[in-house]
């Protein structure tokens, strides 16, 4: 998949601001294995990115994690 420059930037703000989070402040999703992922906690993160962040930054986040460019 090929993504413009804009997308992969804030692709890249994305992951690394809700996906992955910062040393002091993880992500609730960046200790956990594939195996532990559940559809149900993604739907869950998702909400709380949104009442957080917004919705535009629950859809981003979203389609962070739905891309191959992961």
């Amino acid at each position: 998949m090929r993504l413009r420059v804009n997308t992969r930037k804030v692709y890249a703000s994305s992951l690394n601001r809700h996906v992955v989070g910062t040393k002091d402040n993880p992500s609730s999703l960046a200790n956990l294995t594939v195996r532990e992922v559940k559809v149900v906690g993604i739907e869950r993160w998702l909400r709380g990115i949104g009442k957080a962040s917004g919705p535009d930054a629950m859809k981003t986040a979203r389609s962070v994690l739905s891309s191959r460019w992961l």
